[in-house]
């Protein structure tokens, strides 16, 4: 996998997706991820799934793997 493929465009953000939420302006900027609520953690996914992917680190270096954790909804 290449992480170019992952790149969002700049003119992407979590708050432009959703205008019509209640959440604070640029949310993801000043909350830790334990501090999310789950409206707010769900405007965070951009549907990549790379983070449910399952990883291996050896030497510092990170690698993924093709299989994905069990909270992955592929639909």
């Amino acid at each position: 996998m290449q992480n170019e493929n992952f790149k969002l465009k700049k003119t992407t953000s979590p708050q432009s997706r959703f205008k019509n939420q209640d959440v604070e302006p640029e949310f993801w900027k000043k909350k830790k991820l334990e501090e999310m609520n789950k409206t707010e953690w769900e405007l965070l996914c951009d549907g990549c799934g790379k983070c449910c992917l399952n990883k291996l680190e050896c030497k510092g270096k990170i690698y993924f793997t093709n299989a994905h954790c069990r909270f992955l909804n592929p639909k």
